[in-house]
Parts: structure tokens; sequence; C-alpha cells
């Protein structure tokens, strides 16, 4: 799990780097900048994924069981 995870943050800053390095050098690689965004992309929505997987509580006041009364 923790691999993947990791995966993800790498391609995050690959693709934002590389994104980034192809705007302020003014280099004309189309091909660079779609595989740039397409990583920057990925990791974004493998990040997400993950952390989306667990339930926030949104009422942080309920009452779980009768016990915490």
């Amino acid at each position: 799990m923790k691999i993947r995870k990791s995966y993800y943050y790498l391609m995050l800053i690959t693709g934002a780097s590389l994104v980034i390095y192809l705007q302020s050098s003014g280099l004309e690689h189309l091909f660079l900048l779609i595989i740039g965004f397409s990583l920057l992309m990925g990791g974004l929505f493998g990040i997400y994924s993950s952390i989306t997987n667990a339930k926030p509580n949104l009422d942080p006041f309920a009452v779980q069981n009768e016990e915490e009364e």
C-alpha cells in the first residue's frame, strides 16, 4: 500500500516538474507536455482515490454508542 502511494506522489512530482519546466523554458514539445499533464492527473487521481476510502465523521459531537454518554 505504501509503495503504491509513493508511486502516486512520484507521478505527481514528476508530472508537475515536467510541465513547469516546459512552460518556463518556452520549448515547443507538445508530446512531452501531454505526458507531463497525464502524469500529473494520474498522480492526483491516485492520491485522491486513496484519501477518499476513509469515511469521514460528519458530526463530531454525535454519540457513537451508549457507553460514551
